[in-house]
């Protein structure tokens, strides 16, 4: 790893500690916010995991940011619905800026690692084609295993415990395809597409009650749904990919569509209406 892409790294793990932190005096001002503390300490780990060298750690570290991220956006979201409803921001306008300053700071993290330390040589992790859809394909699932634990454990809590359970169900096999994908198992592939579509299933059926989580559960499935497509037309076709072409180029560009979609959504409610919120209701009829 050379110095820019150390220093890179380091930066990152500063602006992932303080969008942990944000979270810190609204987990402990809020009696109700207490999960909160739980995902400062994706944050946390995200941050520690910058300074480590392997392609794995880096892996980790960008799934446990994205986790804190898409978890602190949602919230600030639902924050947003009570000022909006109360026609003022009273209380919940600390919670707001809380959540949303550790939304952005996690973008920042995000952006400013880029892929520095996701090439490194590895003797696990050594794919011979499509490294970078692997890569993205496992930063996903690690973020999403992590948001899956986190609304599984709250429903839990909260006393949805039949859909805490099949949340946390999911999760644990999303665990289980990771560390198989990150060992190049070909049915850790399949298993983490099942556990996608049981998720898809499980929310977009209302088989299990998401409530305004159902458009994050369904478009995050789909998304890691459409990520893999290379790897099996390249399995069905018995051909590699060609480099440069849509399907080669299509999974990289997912990590950074994403940052600026999330940035623009942490802001949004400053303006209107929570979008997210909306289209919840919508999905829910």
């Amino acid at each position: 790893m050379d110095v820019k892409e150390a220093t890179r790294l380091r930066l990152a793990s500063v602006f992932s500690l303080l969008a942990a932190a944000a979270l810190l005096p609204v987990a402990v001002m809020k009696s109700d916010m207490h999960i909160l503390v739980w995902v400062a300490v994706f944050g946390f780990v995200g941050a520690g995991a910058f300074w480590a060298k392997s392609t794995g750690a880096q892996m980790v570290a960008r799934g446990a940011i994205w986790t804190s991220t898409l978890f602190s956006l949602l919230m600030g979201h639902l924050a947003s619905l009570v000022f909006t409803l109360d026609h003022g921001w009273g209380d919940y306008q600390f919670l707001y800026f809380g959540l949303i300053a550790s939304t952005l700071l996690g973008c920042i993290a995000l952006l400013v690692a880029g892929k520095a330390g996701l090439n490194k040589k590895s003797k696990v992790f050594a794919p011979a084609a499509h490294r970078g859809i692997l890569t993205t394909a496992l930063v996903l699932a690690m973020a999403d295993t992590g948001s899956l634990i986190l609304w599984g454990g709250l429903a839990s809590v909260s006393g949805a415990e039949s859909t805490g359970i099949a949340l946390l169900g999911c999760a644990l096999l999303m665990l289980v395809g990771v560390v198989g994908l990150f060992r190049l198992r070909v049915w850790a592939l399949f298993l983490n597409i099942f556990a996608n579509v049981l998720v898809a299933c499980l929310t977009g059926f209302d088989w299990i009650d998401a409530g305004p989580l159902k458009l994050l559960f369904v478009t995050t499935a789909v998304l890691q749904l459409l990520v893999p497509l290379p790897l099996f037309v390249s399995m069905v076709t018995k051909k590699p990919v060609k480099e440069g072409g849509f399907f080669s180029n299509f999974a990289p560009w997912i990590p950074g569509a994403s940052l600026v979609i999330t940035i623009l959504l942490a802001l949004q409610p400053l303006f209107g209406e929570s979008v997210l919120i909306s289209l919840g209701a919508w999905l829910l009829g």
